[in-house]
């Protein structure tokens, strides 16, 4: 993962986070936060085969309107998927991730420069580049 979003570090996420988050299965994150996880990967992985045992765990701890909350996080982020199916996913610095945040139009600002994907209408930028705008 080369991308870091801004305001998550600014609300105390970290590598170690970032790490659990990895391994959530295995980590000490609280029952809620695994079950969003299991969540996410199965609406990413395959949303048709979530089951009776998931839908239990996500109502035992999740209200109604947050399990739509939830769900609409994973779609919005999981856009991403399309530029890593397509290879278009190359860092913009190798050594290090980059940070990331959202301008007030909610567009992706990268050291506080506007970009799209190179993927997007209109864009020809070439594989792994974004466009500033």
């Amino acid at each position: 993962m080369s991308l870091r979003l801004a305001g998550a570090r600014s609300a105390g996420v970290d590598e170690t986070t970032l790490e659990q988050v990895d391994r959530f299965e295995r980590s000490d994150l609280p029952d809620p936060h695994k079950t969003a996880l299991r969540l996410a990967d199965a609406f990413v992985a395959n949303p048709a085969g979530i089951g009776d045992r998931l839908r239990s765990q996500v109502h035992a701890h999740f209200r109604p309107e947050q399990v739509v909350e939830l769900t609409l996080d994973v779609i919005a982020w999981s856009k991403q998927k399309i530029p890593v199916a397509l290879g278009l996913d190359a860092p913009l610095d190798p050594e290090r991730p980059t940070v990331f945040d959202f301008d007030e139009d909610g567009h992706p600002a990268i050291g506080g420069e506007r970009f799209v994907a190179a993927f997007g209408p209109g864009r020809a930028s070439g594989p792994g580049r974004a466009e500033r705008l």
